[in-house]
């Protein structure tokens, strides 16, 4: 009997020992979680200042968005004011050339004018110009000259060519007004 009552005893320090031991374990976990549950606290008292800046960064994200849209825009912009930029350049060159053959080739039927006179000029029959019926020196033509015809038609070419660069120049800065807008 006293066998017996002392394997229970046994049993019973045994069971208390297994007893202490899970309790110690189960207050190191109680100890953990009160850790884990005020880290847990904190954070959860940053999320509305991280929820508040994350607002902030979302506006700022909008913002550069709309920035980065407008941006697109302005450069597009400036390529097109480039290209009207040079279209104009390129029909001005045209222009001043057609103006220059136009007034080099009206400058020649001017010159030649008095030669195309004299080449009618006949002895006895007055000069249309001064009315003398003598031609002793008669004015003479070197080489091809333009007629009439050919004058008027190279000065419409030249204003045609003018009219184009001014509107090509007018496209231009009326671009330019709406980049320097943007």
């Amino acid at each position: 009997r006293a066998i017996e009552e002392l394997r229970s005893g046994n049993q019973a320090v045994r069971k208390y020992e297994n007893d202490r031991k899970t309790l110690e374990k189960l207050e190191e976990e109680r100890d953990s979680l009160k850790e884990q549950k005020r880290e847990l606290a904190k954070a959860y008292g940053r999320i509305p200042v991280r929820r508040e800046r994350l607002e902030g960064k979302k506006s700022e994200l909008r913002v550069l968005e709309e920035q980065k849209k407008g941006l697109a825009s302005w450069q597009a912009a400036c390529r097109q004011l480039t290209e009207r930029q040079e279209t104009y350049l390129k029909l001005d060159g045209e222009a001043k050339e057609k103006k220059r053959i136009y007034e080099y080739q009206d400058d020649c039927f001017k010159k030649a004018a008095a030669g195309i006179i004299a080449r009618d000029l006949t002895e006895g029959i007055p000069c249309p110009v001064c009315g003398s019926t003598v031609h002793p020196v008669p004015a003479s033509m070197e080489g091809e000259v333009p007629d009439e015809k050919e004058i008027r038609r190279l000065k419409a070419d030249y204003e045609a060519a003018s009219e184009k660069a001014s509107a090509a120049a007018g496209a231009a800065a009326a671009l330019v007004g709406a980049v320097k807008n943007m």
